[in-house]
């Protein structure tokens, strides 16, 4: 029996003869041991499927990513019916809808249309990375939106009186840059959008 063999034995053993509710410390490392194994893990998948409809409590800090790298929509399903939809948070759909979990794409849209603006919420980037990584040509749109809109508040915090305080001045540049570097990853995401959309079949092919 190979090394890899035997991890996949374990696993599925540990799974099978745990009864909820397991260690969630426990739970969380097999998810982890599996995302390190190579292909044979595809026969994991049904075993935390069945743990999942049993009652397991895994956190989705450890079970988003074996769902993201093996696409396993058989396992978000699971996910989403046990767990309900405020399992996944903003940064979960991320990794899930750039590894082409399109169905998330709605949802980073009406986040990023209300938090564009919010130079503290690094939420915004992560969704931009998102969208650059699966997002469709209906995208287009609103990050061109969004790009425009940033790119005139940067002029407008740029242009403001600098007799400010020493305290209000640093306040002021450190909302200036973070907002020029959110622009600068919108211009990047764009680009790659639409090259990807060139690329995309019209509805007539």
């Amino acid at each position: 029996m190979a090394e890899s063999e035997v991890e996949v034995a374990q696993i599925r053993q540990l799974l099978r003869r745990a009864k909820p509710p397991a260690d969630p410390l426990l739970l969380d490392q097999l998810l982890v041991t599996m995302l390190k194994l190579g292909p044979e893990v595809a026969e994991l998948i049904p075993e935390v499927v069945i743990a999942i409809n049993r009652g397991y409590e895994f956190s989705s800090s450890a079970l988003v990513p074996v769902v993201a790298k093996h696409k396993s929509e058989v396992m978000l399903g699971a996910v989403l019916n046990k767990y309900g939809p405020k399992y996944l948070d903003i940064s979960s759909k991320c990794q899930l809808f750039s590894a082409g979990f399109g169905q998330f794409q709605p949802d980073l849209l009406d986040y990023l249309r209300v938090s564009y603006d919010q130079d503290t919420d690094h939420l915004r980037s992560m969704i931009v990375v998102a969208l650059g990584n699966s997002g469709t040509a209906s995208v287009l749109q609103d990050l061109q939106d969004i790009r425009g809109l940033t790119s005139h508040r940067l002029s407008e915090l740029e242009s403001e009186d600098t007799q400010l305080s020493g305290m209000d001045q640093e306040i002021r540049s450190l909302h200036a840059r973070c907002r020029r570097a959110f622009l600068r990853r919108l211009d990047e995401v764009v680009e790659i959008v639409k090259s990807r959309a060139e690329c995309e079949p019209t509805s007539g092919d």
